[in-house]
């Protein structure tokens, strides 16, 4: 199986494109009674597992390229840049939030901008990559032998803080798909000719089933979105060699 072409620009910027559009409709029908609404609500955090995944694999392959380099310019090029069009797309919410006649406090204002409070907008999506940036940066700077695995660990410690600080699943349930998608890129060959092969799904659900039994469903749930990113880019190498996308 080719998992390079699979796993191009082109064919992950397709797979976010159409997964946007399931958010938008998630969104949408929060506002209105849609016949969508039971099927997207079955799939939940999933929709997003793949958004994570593909820049965690998207980030991996970057730093592979360009080394160094690539690494010391994530604080400004990566994370600051991030920040600063979150921090502009919220002014503009801002703004048409108090047209529409909403009170929000200071307080609240003031930690919309950190993204650990909203004032309607989906903040937990950004602050989850800006610390995963900021995970990388620090893992790749200061643990260079160690770099996957301190990556692993401090993703791991984020999904504990994130349980203990907001106790609400959505902002760490799907995380690890970044770790995950690093992995593949890193691990490209060895990675791939394991999730081709139908018994490693089995695995995973049989696992995700165990931690769910074990009263772990949050373990339970990140390895299921895990399996489900994995399931994309097997059905994309498919697809491909039915001659069904280029």
């Amino acid at each position: 199986m080719n998992f390079n072409r699979a796993l191009n620009k082109e064919q992950t910027t397709c797979i976010n494109g159409i997964f946007v559009l399931f958010v938008f409709l998630s969104h949408f029908g929060q506002y209105e009674t849609m016949p969508w609404n039971n099927l997207l609500l079955a799939i939940g955090q999933l929709m997003v597992a793949p958004f994570l995944f593909y820049s965690g694999y998207g980030i991996m392959e970057q730093i592979q390229r360009r080394g160094v380099a690539y690494i010391d310019g994530m604080p400004r090029k990566r994370i600051l840049k991030f920040y600063i069009h979150f921090c502009m797309a919220l002014c503009i919410y801002l703004l048409l939030s108090f047209l529409l006649g909403k009170d929000y406090s200071f307080v609240r204002i003031v930690l919309s901008f950190t993204a650990l409070s909203s004032i309607g907008n989906s903040n937990w999506y950004v602050f989850a990559i800006l610390t995963m940036y900021s995970i990388v940066y620090i893992s790749f700077k200061q643990f260079k032998k160690h770099s996957m695995t301190s990556c692993v660990l401090f993703t791991i410690l984020y999904i504990v803080m994130m349980d203990i600080i907001k106790d609400q699943a959505w902002w760490y349930n799907i995380i690890l798909c970044f770790p995950a998608g690093m992995i593949l890129s890193k691990y490209k060959d060895r990675v791939c000719s394991i999730i081709q092969k139908p018994v490693f799904f089995i695995f995973l659900v049989v696992l995700a089933f165990s931690l769910y039994c074990l009263h772990l469903p949050i373990l339970a749930y990140e390895i299921i979105s895990i399996a489900f990113c994995f399931l994309i880019v097997d059905v994309l190498v498919l697809r491909q060699e039915k001659g069904l996308i280029k």
